[in-house]
């Protein structure tokens, strides 16, 4: 196991790429394969770290096939539609997040469409980057939820 500190610092080395994958896709609605790959990596160290091997084993089989479920779904849309959907950027960063802590991931997926539509209907856009509306409500609801788990 590792020390808290290092633990504390892995976070907040994924706080970092998380907030910058948020601002390079509401700039250029891209996240840098380089940066998804720091993420992806940042988050298995982190989880590997912090649960046993077996959770871990899990938690990965379990991202992966949402992952390749996901990009399925986004080559799907896109064949039809013949525009881009959720895109490949949002998913390799909710792979991550995925990783981290699955049921924030997916509240965060959820808070994050809502006010990603309540954008889009205000603004009277027909589309908008997801990045900068997910980003923050995983950060909010995980940490909502570790501090709900410590009071229980």
């Amino acid at each position: 196991m590792m020390t808290v500190g290092a633990l504390r610092l892995i976070f907040f080395f994924i706080y970092l790429c998380l907030a910058t994958a948020a601002g390079c896709d509401a700039r250029t609605s891209r996240c840098p394969n380089g940066l998804a790959f720091a993420l992806a990596l940042s988050s298995s160290a982190l989880v590997g770290f912090s649960i046993s091997e077996r959770a871990f084993v899990h938690r990965l089989i379990f991202a992966v096939l949402l992952l390749l479920l996901l990009v399925t779904f986004e080559l799907l849309w896109r064949r039809a539609r013949g525009g881009a959907g959720f895109g490949m950027g949002d998913i390799k960063v909710f792979f991550s997040m995925l990783l981290i802590h699955p049921l924030c991931a997916f509240t965060a997926l959820g808070i994050a469409c809502v006010f990603l539509c309540l954008f889009c209907l205000v603004r009277s856009r027909a589309h908008a980057p997801f990045l900068p509306f997910l980003v923050p409500s995983f950060v909010l609801v995980l940490i909502l939820f570790e501090s709900c788990a410590l009071i229980l």
